[in-house]
């Protein structure tokens, strides 16, 4: 009963808090909604929104907000990465809440403790957020680049890659050599098993980032399903080259091993993308290396 009494209390908080800010147009339902994402996210039992007090004062700050997590069961106590798990909530709540409202100070804090006169016990003392900072945010949240991420990102999820490629297209007349856009096309068209644009797109991405991973990954893999695993092996070369353990090379290096009959080498490398939390090394260890 006491329990129920308390999510109560703690459901109304929520609501009611929402739609304190005197200095910018808020809308309670989004904030709602994005804050329960954040909840989901981090196995939490409540949030709690009010304003962040002045230091050394019980005076709120005025067009402010502290958000509260409490009981996360994805974070430990003195967890080295609060600081990082701070600073997505961060950006994912200034996404949800623009352009509608727009906070001078964001603070943020994971909790312990259910009981309203125990959420003393912190799991960190908070991280507070300037204006500055959420200026910063905002303008790269609106910036062409994460335009066309969350728009790639929208239709990836809903496996309509004929519109990645359009939407792409349209982009790159005022954004010709960005790379990003260039691979995100390339994916859209391997997808669509259009091989030969895919291969030209990752080759030109390439170029223009000769630093970024993926598309000399993207290059591997093609040449691989195409049965042209040296190839194959000379992109991954590339990749490792960049970064030098990284897991999907490990693995693929381990299958293409495979394909061309050294098993040993193969083995070697699955395993290591075992170790490096690659799932697939296990079930492909199981299924071909039987003892």
């Amino acid at each position: 009963m006491k329990k129920n009494l308390i999510l109560l209390t703690f459901i109304f908080l929520l609501l009611a808090n929402c739609g304190t800010n005197d200095n910018a147009i808020v809308t309670p339902e989004k904030q709602a909604r994005q804050l329960n994402k954040i909840k989901k996210e981090y196995s939490a039992e409540f949030i709690r929104t009010a304003r962040v007090e002045e230091a050394n004062s019980e005076k709120p700050i005025s067009n402010s907000i502290l958000i509260n997590i409490f009981n996360s069961q994805s974070l430990s106590k003195n967890d080295p990465n609060l600081k990082k798990h701070c600073d997505h909530v961060l950006v994912e709540f200034i996404e949800a809440c623009q352009p509608e409202s727009k906070y001078d100070v964001i603070e943020i804090r994971f909790s312990e403790g259910i009981d309203l006169n125990l959420y003393h016990n912190w799991k960190s003392n908070g991280f507070t957020y300037s204006k500055e900072t959420i200026d910063n945010i905002i303008e790269q949240l609106n910036s062409p680049k994460h335009l066309l991420e969350k728009t790639y990102l929208k239709y990836d999820q809903q496996g309509d890659y004929d519109s990645i490629i359009t939407y792409v297209n349209s982009f790159l007349t005022d954004h010709p050599s960005l790379d990003i856009a260039i691979k995100f096309r390339s994916v859209a068209y391997y997808k669509l098993h259009q091989l030969d644009k895919a291969e030209k797109g990752f080759l030109l991405a390439r170029s223009l980032n000769i630093s970024d991973v993926d598309n000399p990954m993207n290059l591997a893999i093609l040449y691989g399903d195409q049965g042209k695993y040296k190839r194959g092996f000379a992109y991954i070369d590339t990749v490792l080259t960049i970064q030098n353990d990284y897991p999907k090379a490990i693995y693929y290096r381990g299958i293409f091993a495979f394909k061309l009959g050294d098993k040993v080498n193969s083995l070697k490398d699955l395993k290591r993308a075992e170790e490096l939390g690659v799932s697939e090394a296990t079930s492909f260890i199981k299924l071909q290396f039987k003892e």
